[in-house]
């Protein structure tokens, strides 16, 4: 499934990467209908809440302050994600 998303985590000096990449603590991801967003966002009271996009179609689309960060059919992000290791230690063994 995709998605489109923007990302903005307030610090330019953050930059595209880490904010992608980055292993800052305690960030979670969640999906919900629209018509429950009332009960999620009670759910996370007292914690940072940003509502970054929407899941569907069949491209996964992610801007970071604006700039286009990621622009890829699901079906590639797969065909990489499926392959990578194998991928990896080929061109190690070669």
């Amino acid at each position: 499934m995709g998605a489109t998303l923007t990302l903005d985590d307030g610090s330019p000096a953050l930059g595209p990467v880490a904010l992608l990449f980055g292993e800052a603590p305690s960030r979670i991801v969640i999906s919900f209908r629209n018509a429950d967003r009332a009960a999620v966002e009670k759910a996370v009271a007292g914690a940072p809440f940003a509502l970054i996009g929407r899941t569907g179609g069949d491209t996964i689309r992610i801007a970071v302050g604006g700039e286009k960060a990621v622009a890829l059919a699901v079906a590639d992000a797969e065909r990489a994600w499926s392959n990578a290791v194998e991928q990896y230690f080929a061109k190690r063994v070669a």
